[in-house]
Order: structure tokens, then C-alpha cells, then sequence
């Protein structure tokens, strides 16, 4: 008999810190980015905000006129602009130093300290012993610069890539990788680089239920000698009752909280992505699922937030207004999720935020939808060439691990109107039969599905000046709102065919909580499959801007008692699967 756990750990932050999967490297000020890579080597800067691209940190730059030491030019720059914020047209991000969106008093004590004195020191660029009567020279790193750094994604039962995407061309790129810390036995084929085209490396010939170590080794153009870059570690696909987990990570609002801490409060910004970041690298998890709504190419909220700058270029707020800000909201959220995807393959679901709807309206357009798919295909491989399964572009698809199925649908394009109603909402035909289809062929004893939200949802909860039905809700989005009715819409046709599949547990995201709960039958049977709201990794709190709390705190009260069933608190989902007969769910 499959048993089934839940563990709610409200509150709780595993803050331990453990990283594990990476090597010891120099690191002076302490703020996780090696010395190597580090653009300001004595002050700590983990984001590594460098807004005119000159290679120093925007904390250890007051070089403003970049002609390699602070002056009075730079302090004539900035008196001109002090008191701005970037609200103001003439606001400069390279002025404000701490990037906080105001030019004010931490940003001169910046200038003082360094007045009369070059900027940084960056690791990225080392000062050479050749010297003149009036300066000394600088030359470049031999280091080859990526704008996007090692992540990993797609495992097989032999293989997992490996991708960067590189900030130059020309450069002789391979991994190396091997059971061992240090001891690396297998070699990719050398790549060369094409500045922002992404790598991607296959790492092939892996044994199940193991741990490799890898680092990737560069030769910069011009260079003689290939320099490594940090090593790093991954599990492997597990064999038949093995136990392994994974996070399920949903609704990170990532390029929105990034903007500045101050675009969304109450701890809803970098500070609560930051903990659950920890908290992942920290939890033991093979991999991480993220649910949708990370990249925000649609992102109505993000207007009058601060902009930001992603490697010296502006990716826009609000609805993005081209394919190049796509581009850059998803180069700014790979870079946040690095520390993670480097010794963690990752999945994701797309969210109605990440703008790739089969409709019109609401914000939604044909062009936005076309640059946010665009631009997820230039920085994210592709899972259909990997798995052959699924749509061609990758948005819905499946794969195996160890005892379980996982399925990653698409309601957000299946659905080519503004849906108004419950019934509006669909995965579209030829979505529906291939999960009937995939679920069908399966054996494994463990089916999870993963979506956006319910193919239906609560037809009290409505956004876009009441007009679109959200997808709200789970277990009483039904026709008497009830545990015991009928889903509205599609949804009741998706449950029946998890009912004909021994589907265990549809996990979706959207609604920014964490709730759980098993369906019953008309005659209040449990039916074994179990709904669950994944929480939220960070940003703001549940919607209720919608402006119907009480609607929503109704549809998650499972046992009528006038108090929703639900956790408010930042966080994700660990699910522990321990072989064939157990599974554990974790609220972190």
C-alpha cells in the first residue's frame, strides 16, 4: 500500500549553508563568488552589479569617467546627480553606487574612499607589473567571461547537460568530469565560443545512482594556456527503489524582485529568494522543478519599479517591448538561479508571467508571446531534444526518475482565448491525448503532474477589471464547492484521466501558498490523488489584490471551518520519494 506524508514546516529556514557541490576557492570578501570571477574583490557583492561593464562592480567603482582613478571629473558627475532617484529622467545607475535607486550619502562616502585612487580591485581584471612615468597598465583577465555561468538540466539514464553561454567568441571551451573530486576521467569535444549562443555540453556515459564531479576549462582567444574554472558536483538519475528528492521551487517573481528590494516589501524580494535559495542548495535535493512565473515577460506588477540593469543593458519594465528584454529577463534569472542549476539540473513550468499564452488580452499579445518563447529557446535547452516527448518547442514534455513519472503540462498556451469562465480553460486536443497517452504507457508507481494552475479554477476569482478567470483554487474550484463536486471546466476531464492512470499527486503554483489536500468522490471517498499548491520562493504575498479575500481564503478552507488551510510563510516543496510504496512532502 503507497503511503503518502505530509510535513508542514512553517516558519522554519534551513539556513545551514551547506555547500557542498562546491569546491574551495579563493574568496576575499566572502560573498560567494570566487576571487577569479569576482568584480569587486574586497567588498562583498554577491550580485555583481556592474552597470557600465567595465568589469568593476558598481560598489567598487567610483571611476565614473573610467580613465582608471577617481577624481574630480567623477565627483563633479556625481554632485550633478546627487538626490536623484530613478524615478528621474537624468538618474544614472552607474552613480548610484550601492544600487539601492537613490544617488545620496552611501554612494558619496563611495567616491571619498576611493577619491585619488583606482577602482576595485576585480578579479576579473588584473593590474600587470609594466608601468609608465604617469600610470600603471592594465590587462585582462585570461579568464574567459560568460554571462551565463554552469547549469544543468535534462538528465537521462546515462547522461546530463551541461550549458554556459559565453560573453566573447573565439574562446576553446570543454568540460572534464569524473567519479572523483578532482580526479576527472571523461572529456567533452572542445567548443568554440559565439558571443551570448549557448553551450551546451553533454556529459554522457554516467552510471545511475552516483556522483560525478565536473569543471569546465577555457582558452581564452589569444591565450596559450586553458585555465579551469570551479568544480562542481551532481547525482545521477536513480535506479528502481532508490530514494531520491527533488524541490519544487514555484512563483519566484524573479526579475521583479530583482528590480531593487524596494519593488515589492515585507521581506518579498531578493531577501526571502536568497533564504529559499540557501535552503535548496542546502536540502539535499537531486533537482529542482520550478513552477512558473519567474521571468516575467509579462509583468504587469513590475510597473514604477526600479529598472535594472542585466550586464549594462536595460531589459525593460512592465510588458516587455521586445524580444532583446526577454532575452535579458531570462539572462538575469539564470544568473540568480546559479547556485543552484550548477550542481542541481533544473525544470521548469511556464507561468501566465512568463508570457507565452495562446491568447490575446490582458496584457497578453502574438508579438509578446513569440519573444518570450524566442528568447526561452536561445537560454534554455530544449527538453524535447532531449526526451522526444511533448511539443517540439519544449513547453509541456515528460521524464522518469528512479520510481516516478513526471509530467510538465502547459495550460498557459493550450488556451487561445482570454478565458472569462472556468470552461474557457484548456490544454488543447493534441495536449490532452498525449497525457492520456504518456500517462498510459507509464509504469512507474509514482505520477506526479506539474502545471501552471487548474485547467478550470474558481470562477470568483477573476483579475484584469474582472474579465478573466485566473485559475484560481484547487480542491473547490467544483460545481457545488465542494471537496465531494465536480471541477469546473477541463479540469474534471484531466482528473478522470488521472483517475484512469493512477495519477498520485497534480502539483501547481499561481496562487503564492502552500496547501494540500486529497479530492473526494460524490460519496465522500477519498479518491487518492492529492492537490498541491506549491508555496512561494519569493515575492509578494497570496493575491489578494484581486480584491476577494474572502472568495480566496474560502476556496482553500478544505474543511468548511471558516479558516483557510493554508501557509503563508516563503518557501518551497521537498518531496522525498522512498522507493514504491512511500512518499514525504516537506514544507521548507
Amino acid at each position: 500500500m503507497k503511503n503518502l506524508v505530509i510535513v508542514m514546516l512553517s516558519s522554519i529556514f534551513l539556513l545551514s549553508l551547506v555547500y557542498s557541490s562546491i569546491s574551495q576557492c579563493s574568496d576575499q570578501d566572502n560573498d560567494s563568488i570566487c576571487d577569479n570571477n569576482d568584480n569587486c574583490l574586497l567588498i562583498a557583492n554577491s550580485d555583481q552589479i556592474d552597470v557600465d561593464s567595465d568589469l568593476y562592480g558598481n560598489i567598487c567603482d567610483a571611476d565614473f569617467d573610467n580613465n582608471n582613478v577617481v577624481g574630480g571629473s567623477d565627483f563633479n558627475k556625481f554632485r550633478l546627480l546627487f538626490g536623484l532617484t530613478n524615478s528621474s529622467a537624468d538618474y544614472n545607475a552607474t552613480i548610484d553606487t550601492d544600487s539601492n535607486g537613490a544617488i545620496g550619502g552611501s554612494d558619496f562616502n563611495v567616491l571619498r574612499d576611493y577619491f585619488g585612487k583606482p577602482p576595485g580591485p576585480s578579479g576579473i581584471i588584473l593590474p600587470t607589473t609594466t608601468t609608465t612615468t604617469s600610470s600603471t597598465t592594465t590587462t585582462l583577465n585570461p579568464n574567459v567571461i560568460f554571462y551565463v555561468e554552469e547549469f544543468l538540466s535534462n538528465p537521462t539514464d546515462n547522461s546530463v547537460q551541461l550549458s554556459l553561454m559565453p560573453a566573447e567568441d573565439n574562446a576553446v571551451i570543454y568540460a572534464e568530469y569524473g567519479n572523483n573530486s578532482g580526479g576527472y576521467t571523461q572529456y567533452t569535444d572542445n567548443q568554440t565560443s559565439i558571443q551570448e549562443q549557448l553551450l551546451i555540453f553533454n556529459l554522457t556515459n554516467l552510471a545511475l545512482d552516483s556522483t560525478y564531479y565536473y569543471r569546465v576549462k577555457t582558452l581564452k582567444s589569444g591565450s596559450s594556456n586553458f585555465l579551469e574554472r570551479s568544480e562542481y558536483s551532481f547525482k545521477t538519475k536513480k535506479s528502481s527503489n532508490n530514494k531520491f528528492s527533488f524541490a519544487f521551487a514555484p512563483d519566484s517573481h524573479f526579475y521583479q524582485a530583482y528590480t531593487n528590494l524596494q519593488c515589492l516589501l515585507d521581506d518579498s524580494g531578493l531577501n526571502s529568494w536568497n533564504k529559499s535559495k540557501e535552503n535548496i542548495i542546502s536540502s539535499g535535493a537531486d533537482f529542482v522543478i520550478f513552477g512558473g512565473d519567474n521571468v516575467q515577460t509579462h509583468c504587469g506588477p513590475c510597473v514604477g519599479c526600479p529598472e535594472l540593469s542585466v550586464d549594462g543593458e536595460n531589459p525593460g519594465t512592465g510588458w516587455i517591448k521586445s524580444q532583446r528584454e526577454a532575452e535579458l529577463r531570462y539572462r538575469a534569472t539564470l544568473k540568480g538561479y546559479q547556485k543552484i542549476t550548477n550542481s542541481k539540473y533544473f525544470f521548469r513550468t511556464l507561468g501566465n508571467h512568463d508570457g507565452e499564452a495562446g491568447f490575446e488580452g490582458c496584457g497578453h499579445t502574438n508579438d509578446l508571446t513569440l519573444w518570450s518563447r524566442n528568447a526561452r529557446l536561445k537560454y534554455l535547452p530544449n527538453s524535447y531534444d532531449v526526451y522526444n516527448t511533448g511539443n517540439v518547442n519544449g513547453s509541456y514534455f515528460s521524464f522518469e526518475y528512479g520510481d516516478a513519472l513526471f509530467v510538465i503540462l502547459d495550460v498557459i498556451a493550450g488556451t487561445t482565448i482570454l478565458p472569462s469562465t472556468s470552461n474557457d480553460w484548456t490544454l488543447g486536443q493534441e495536449q490532452l491525448s498525449w497525457l492520456n497517452q504518456t500517462l498510459a504507457n507509464s509504469t512507474k508507481p509514482w505520477k506526479f503532474v506539474f502545471l501552471e494552475h487548474l485547467v478550470g479554477g474558481d470562477p470568483n476569482l477573476l483579475a484584469c477589471n474582472d474579465i478573466y478567470n485566473y485559475g484560481r483554487g484547487t480542491l473547490r474550484a467544483t460545481n457545488n464547492s465542494y471537496l465531494n463536486g465536480t471541477f469546473l471546466g477541463e479540469q474534471q476531464l484531466i482528473h478522470q484521466i488521472y483517475k484512469d492512470n493512477n495519477v498520485n499527486i497534480q502539483f501547481s503554483a499561481h496562487d503564492h501558498i502552500f496547501a494540500f489536500g486529497e479530492k473526494l468522490d460524490s460519496n465522500n471517498n477519498p479518491e487518492n490523488i492529492y492537490y498541491i499548491t506549491g508555496g512561494q520562493v519569493a515575492g509578494g504575498g497570496p493575491p489578494f489584490w484581486t480584491g476577494d479575500s474572502i472568495a480566496f481564503n474560502n476556496t482553500y478552507d478544505f474543511n468548511y471551518d471558516n479558516v483557510p488551510d493554508y501557509l503563508l510563510e516563503k518557501g518551497f516543496t521537498k518531496v522525498t520519494v522512498n522507493g514504491q510504496n512511500n512518499v514525504t512532502i516537506e514544507y521548507i
